[in-house]
């Protein structure tokens, strides 16, 4: 009976160890991945990947009257449509030639929790495109894609990664 009870409080012992540090390094890139995923398709909608903001406010030349000259719509987006067709009015995407979008990475950190990712942007060049989103660069209204430190990111992505943490905690349990 003694080694029964001693075996049971062995495996117990062995699961809480494994959830002190749940996250591995392979998990924290998975998520990182998923997270990516969420932000591009948020941003590719025209959806701010902030928590509380919501759609990303309109371009310039949409705030001000829409200005026309012979008919045509003038100030951006429509003065470049023509090198970047799919460009629209509607939804606001923060999408033109892809390099900023497609910068977005991670890299992982850890503590003794274990490892988790850290989201933003490794390139110079995405980086000033970034601060740009954020100050508001140009007169355009403010659209940042990486919630500063004092903000979280938006509902869908925080519901995205509970899920995650979630699933390993069952998973570490189960074993």
């Amino acid at each position: 009976m003694a080694s029964r009870t001693g075996d049971a409080i062995k495996r117990i012992k062995k699961k809480l160890n494994r959830l002190r540090a749940p996250m591995t390094s392979q998990n924290a890139d998975d998520l990182a991945k998923l997270v990516i995923a969420e932000m591009k398709d948020l941003l590719n909608k025209g959806i701010s990947t902030i928590k509380g903001v919501g759609r990303l406010p309109g371009y310039k030349a949409q705030q001000a009257q829409k200005k026309t000259k012979g008919g045509t719509k003038v100030g951006y987006p429509y003065s470049v449509q023509k090198k970047y067709p799919g460009k629209k009015d509607r939804p606001v995407n923060l999408y033109l030639t892809g390099h900023q979008h497609d910068s977005i990475t991670h890299s992982k950190k850890s503590d003794r929790h274990g490892y988790f990712p850290e989201i933003g942007y490794l390139d110079e060049f995405a980086k000033l495109k970034e601060k740009g989103h954020r100050e508001g660069a140009g007169g355009q209204p403010k659209r940042p894609t990486i919630p500063p430190h004092q903000q979280e990111f938006a509902q869908r992505i925080l519901t995205l990664i509970n899920r995650y943490y979630r699933q390993i905690i069952r998973d570490l349990t189960r074993k």
